[in-house]
């Protein structure tokens, strides 16, 4: 089974929200976004999107930087949540960024 499949099978009555790397993904989920509607499935309601920065926790993943994450939001027909080497602070950074919402773990948690 495809991505798709298990998306509109397995978890119909679920609301989704994925996560990308690229703006490739991003577009494939634009395509989910419209199958759900069309079919009145739960919606898929954002997309993570990462690494922005740098991260303790993947050290050796190429972060896509302001400008890989807004070439990747600015194509999203749901909210965007930027994760990876986020904090609180970063909100007007994400937003202005086309971004909707900021995640995280460490700087969130301490």
């Amino acid at each position: 089974a495809n991505l798709t499949d298990v998306c509109n099978n397995l978890l119909a009555g679920l609301p989704l929200t994925v996560s990308s790397h690229n703006q490739e993904t991003v577009l494939k989920v634009n395509q989910l976004v419209q199958y759900r509607l069309k079919h009145d499935l739960s919606p898929v309601i954002g997309v993570f999107v990462s690494p922005v920065q740098q991260t303790a926790t993947h050290p050796k993943a190429v972060p896509l930087r302001w400008e890989g994450f807004e070439r990747i939001a600015s194509v999203s027909e749901v909210p965007v949540i930027a994760l990876g080497g986020m904090s609180p602070e970063d909100l007007q950074q994400v937003k202005h960024h086309q971004g909707d919402k900021v995640a995280g773990i460490r700087k969130f948690l301490t």
